[in-house]
């Protein structure tokens, strides 16, 4: 059987039709999934999640309905303040049957800009097992400076090993970003406020299948101070902090790609 990953638009109370006109950012949309499109022999016990992205204003609500052929055995509204650009969701389920094909569709509330998606998948018989605690391997992040200055920070990691593949790491920290990708994410990027003072030190979060979570030791740095002399370029017009890690984000990728 065929497993695979289709995406649903929707606008505000009805299907997108292609005569509408896109607003000028990126769409909410589920940018990946534990269990992953198109996985087999998935524990009996997952609790799903799913991760999002975008840029425009998102629906307040989601839906989450988990389906066994044209049987829904599970539906559950998710409500969300976004914390975008990255959100993430976790259904709580009962156990599911044994060598059996499931389908977990992402459904958007009516208001805002928005893409579903539908995830097959199959389980196995086993259970979810326990993970290892992941790794920060090194980090590097840049700032404008100042008092509450903001900072963006990236992240190579390694992640704690996930026999079942069902994993999902993200880093956490009050007055920032949530950066949160699936169990062979390789970095992560995070951005948020800093007091422009003590070395930013941050740690990242591995769940298990379960939403069991193990937290690696926390890495400390002193973010390297970027000036400027062609602050409004690329980014005229804008303003305020996203218009800051636009550009801090642009510097960030030339540095780390300089010979």
């Amino acid at each position: 059987m065929l497993l695979t990953l289709s995406t649903l638009t929707f606008s505000p109370g009805a299907l997108a039709d292609a005569a509408i006109e896109a607003p000028a950012c990126d769409m909410v949309f589920v940018a990946d999934s534990v269990p992953a499109a198109g996985h087999e022999g998935v524990p009996v016990d997952i609790q799903p999640a799913v991760i999002f992205r975008g840029d425009c204003d998102g629906p307040s609500q989601w839906t989450l309905e988990l389906s066994a052929g044209d049987e829904v055995i599970e539906s559950q509204v998710i409500d969300f303040d976004f914390g975008l650009p990255t959100a993430m969701a976790r259904m709580s389920i009962d156990e599911l049957a044994a060598d059996s094909d499931y389908e977990l569709r992402v459904i958007p509330g009516d208001e805002g800009w928005a893409e579903g998606a539908a995830i097959a998948f199959s389980t196995g018989s086993g259970r979810v097992q326990g993970i290892q605690a992941p790794t920060i391997l090194d980090i590097d992040a840049l700032t404008f400076g100042g008092e509450d200055a903001w900072v963006e920070a990236h992240l190579e990691i390694e992640s704690g090993a996930d026999p079942d593949d069902v994993s999902i790491v993200y880093i956490e920290r009050d007055g920032g970003s949530l950066a949160v990708g699936t169990g062979d994410a390789e970095s992560l990027f995070w951005f948020g406020e800093w007091n422009g003072v003590d070395d930013l030190c941050l740690s990242i979060t591995q769940e298990n299948g379960l939403g069991e979570a193990t937290v690696s030791e926390p890495v400390c740095t002193v973010p390297t101070l970027v000036t400027f002399d062609e602050r409004d370029r690329g980014c005229r017009g804008r303003q305020g902090p996203m218009a800051g890690l636009l550009l801090l984000g642009g510097l960030f990728l030339r540095r780390r790609g300089a010979k």
